[in-house]
């Protein structure tokens, strides 16, 4: 972990902090929601690590494909014990719906989870962590072209702080500043 990446991770932490956040008092009002969205994010940042051990000899699309069938059973089965007065409204559903629910798995998840496990196999989980960040980048961008949604200041402002973070934290800054630094003093040699 360089300087520069530990600046990078923290840019990013306060920028989607920013960018969530309307008030800070709703920090101070946690909920069953805010404990399972942490433990989602502690336990995607431990499948990184072993999907980087598991790609060394399986391939990214493989693992993506059982990780995704895998989870979508869990995840069903915990929707179905902890909702299942609502599995009623699935019927419901218009087929709008349903294509776009469909479209969404087949490629935003698919596609996406593939080119991400493949990208965490080439360069890395630490590398590819902290581009986690944009998501927060990409949900607000997609509010706003799909749901019509305003995006405010503050959000913008906070998108702008996790891409310096992202930029600043994959950058390579500090190699970049030693090695000028070291062709410096071979000039003055």
């Amino acid at each position: 972990m360089t300087k520069s990446k530990l600046i990078g991770f923290a840019l990013g932490g306060v920028g989607v902090l920013f960018a969530v956040v309307d008030d800070i008092t709703e920090l101070t009002n946690l909920q069953l929601g805010d404990f399972l969205v942490f433990m989602s994010f502690f336990l995607q940042a431990f499948s990184f690590i072993a999907i980087r051990r598991a790609t060394e000899v399986i391939s990214p699309m493989l693992m993506t494909g059982w990780m995704l069938l895998i989870g979508s059973s869990i995840l069903l089965i915990f929707t179905f014990v902890t909702s299942f007065r609502n599995y009623g409204a699935f019927v419901s559903f218009s087929p709008f719906i349903w294509l776009v629910f469909f479209m969404s798995a087949i490629l935003a998840t698919s596609i996406g989870h593939t080119l991400y496990n493949l990208c965490i196999k080439h360069i890395g989980a630490a590398e590819s962590a902290i581009f986690v960040n944009f998501n927060t980048v990409f949900a607000l961008i997609g509010a706003a072209l799909f749901l019509h949604e305003i995006i405010t200041l503050q959000q913008f402002i906070g998108s702008l702080i996790i891409i310096s973070g992202v930029i600043i934290g994959t950058s390579n800054l500090e190699e970049r500043l030693l090695q000028r630094k070291k062709n410096r003093d071979k000039l003055e040699c």
